[in-house]
C-alpha cells in the first residue's frame, strides 16, 4: 500500500476516536475521494505507421486552459481527473477524443483523407506570374483595436483573381507585449504554428489542412508582425480561396521547450491587429479544448449607431500566370 494511504488511514483511525471529530473526517474522505480522482498520465501520441507526433494538441475537452502539447519525440504528460476526456489534433490528421478511463499509453491519430491537388509550375520560359497581395493586411484600419484571449485566429482569404494559384508568403500582424507588472515568464519568448486550411465546416466542426508540417515561429517580447515564406510548400490557391490561421501554443524554456501550463498567460500577451477596412465577416477563432470555431464578433458604434465588422490583419502574397 502506498505510504500516502497508510498515513492517511492512520490519521482517520486518531480522529475516529473522538465523536467530535466527524466533521473533520467527513472532509477528509471529501480530499481522499478527489486525490483518488486525480492522475497524471503519460504516453505518445501515434500515427497508424507507429511515428510518433510532434507537437500534436493534447487538451481536457470543454475545459478551458487545461492541456499540453507533445514534445519532438511525441511524448506527453498532463493531470487529468478520472471523469476527464481528451482532445487529440494535429495538422493533417483527423482530431480524436478519448476517455481518461480509456487511455492505455498511446493515442493513435488517422491521417486525413483530403487529398492535395499537385501543383504543375510552367517551366516555358515565356511564362509571366504576377504576384497579388491578398487580405486584411495591407488595409489600415480607422481604428486602433486588437484582440486577445484565444489559442487559435483564422482569417478567410477569397480568390479575387479567380484563378488557380500558389501561396508565396504568409503575413499576420501581431503584438507579443508582456505586461510589465507580471514577473512571470519574464523574457521568455512565445511559441505559434502557422496554419493553413482549405475550409472551415461549422456544422461539423472540422477543418481541412492544406499544410502537412508543422511551421513554427518564436516571438520575442516586444515582437511584432510575422512574415513566414511558404512557396517551398507550393500549396495550391484555389478558386474558393484559403484560410490561414495561427496557433498560440505557450512560452518556451531557454531550451526551446514549451512550458507545460503556460498557455493561459501566453494568450494574454499576444495581441492581434483588426482592421474595420473589410465588410465582410471573415475572421474567426476557437481554443483547443473545442474543435468548433466562431466568428469574429461585429459591433455597434454607439455615437453613429454604425454597424462594424472587424477582422484580423493576416495576408498572403499569392503567385499567379499572368495570360
Amino acid at each position: 500500500m502506498p505510504i500516502v494511504i497508510e498515513i492517511i488511514f492512520v490519521i482517520v483511525f486518531i480522529l475516529f476516536q473522538n465523536e467530535k471529530n466527524n466533521y473533520h473526517i467527513s472532509i477528509l474522505f471529501f480530499c481522499l475521494s478527489l486525490f483518488a480522482q486525480q492522475r497524471i498520465i503519460s504516453g505518445y501520441v501515434i500515427n497508424e505507421s507507429k511515428e510518433r507526433i510532434p507537437y500534436a494538441s493534447v487538451f481536457i475537452s470543454n475545459k478551458p486552459n487545461i492541456g499540453t502539447f507533445t514534445n519532438v519525440q511525441g511524448f506527453f504528460s498532463l493531470k487529468v481527473d478520472i471523469s476527464d476526456t481528451l482532445l487529440v489534433s494535429h495538422i493533417g490528421y483527423e482530431s480524436i477524443k478519448i476517455a481518461v478511463s480509456d487511455f492505455i499509453g498511446a493515442v493513435f491519430l488517422k491521417e486525413s483523407m483530403f487529398q492535395l491537388k499537385e501543383i504543375t509550375v510552367s517551366t516555358n520560359k515565356k511564362t509571366r506570374y504576377i504576384v497579388q497581395k491578398l487580405g486584411a493586411y495591407w488595409e489600415k484600419p480607422d481604428i486602433n483595436w486588437f484582440l486577445r484571449g484565444r489559442d487559435n485566429y483564422a482569417l478567410l482569404i477569397p480568390n479575387s483573381i479567380k484563378q488557380e494559384g500558389f501561396i508565396k508568403n504568409l503575413y499576420f500582424k501581431i503584438k507579443h507585449e508582456r505586461d510589465k507588472k507580471s514577473k512571470k515568464y519574464k523574457n521568455s519568448q512565445i511559441q505559434l504554428r502557422v496554419r493553413i486550411y482549405a475550409g472551415i465546416d461549422y456544422q461539423n466542426s472540422s477543418q481541412i489542412d492544406l499544410l502537412r508540417e508543422n511551421i513554427i515561429v518564436i516571438m520575442k517580447q516586444s515582437s511584432t508582425d510575422i512574415n513566414i515564406s511558404v512557396e517551398k510548400y507550393k500549396i495550391r490557391f484555389p478558386k474558393e480561396g484559403v484560410i490561414i490561421g495561427i496557433d498560440i501554443m505557450g512560452y518556451i524554456d531557454k531550451n526551446n521547450k514549451l512550458i507545460e501550463g503556460s498557455i493561459e498567460e501566453c494568450r494574454k500577451n499576444i495581441y492581434i491587429r483588426q482592421t474595420n477596412k473589410i465588410e465582410r465577416e471573415n475572421s474567426f477563432y476557437k481554443n483547443f479544448n473545442t474543435t468548433k470555431w466562431y466568428p469574429i464578433s461585429k459591433f455597434i458604434k454607439p455615437q453613429t449607431n454604425e454597424m462594424i465588422i472587424m477582422n484580423v490583419m493576416f495576408g498572403a502574397e499569392v503567385i499567379f500566370e499572368e495570360y
